[in-house]
């Protein structure tokens, strides 16, 4: 009973992160970051179904994602004030498409969209790029939950 409350207080808390940028290692994320862990280790000894925590570890992780300089320049290039300045990614006239599906455009785009992401945000927001993009596929592909969807509204 116990780890469900302090999982419902972090869904409240993680959808708070779909906001907008957010102050990376700011007191809000890492807040939230730590109520995931203490979720985790409440719900490990427990008979809670492996799928739940499971679910809960893939929350946690889309949690960790969104404290990074990647997450806040996607949330950043996403915004309708770069639409015109994202000549390869909208290079079809479909951009505002493509933009709905953004693990598409992750995947199908991803040298346009690195090089986006330099030229808006700075060589910080394209580290570890190639496994910040094969975590959103993969996290994307994963059951939806409550926690894990208020991340991926931004991405």
């Amino acid at each position: 009973m116990e780890c469900v409350l302090i999982l419902n207080g972090l869904e409240e808390e993680a959808k708070t992160l779909s906001e907008g940028l957010i102050h990376l290692n700011g007191s809000k994320i890492l807040n939230v970051m730590n109520e995931c862990r203490k979720v985790q280790i409440c719900m490990e000894p427990t008979c809670f179904p492996q799928k739940i925590k499971k679910s809960l570890a893939i929350g946690c992780e889309t949690i960790e994602l969104r404290n990074t300089e990647f997450s806040n320049c996607l949330f950043e290039i996403q915004q309708e004030y770069f639409v015109t300045k994202l000549n390869c990614l909208d290079s079809n006239g479909i951009y505002e498409e493509r933009m709905r599906n953004k693990t598409h455009i992750l995947e199908a785009e991803k040298s346009c969209v690195k090089f986006v992401m330099e030229n808006v945000c700075g060589v910080e927001a394209i580290r570890d790029f190639d496994k910040h993009t094969a975590q959103v596929a993969r996290i994307s592909r994963e059951p939806v939950t409550l926690v894990s969807m208020s991340y991926m509204q931004v991405i």
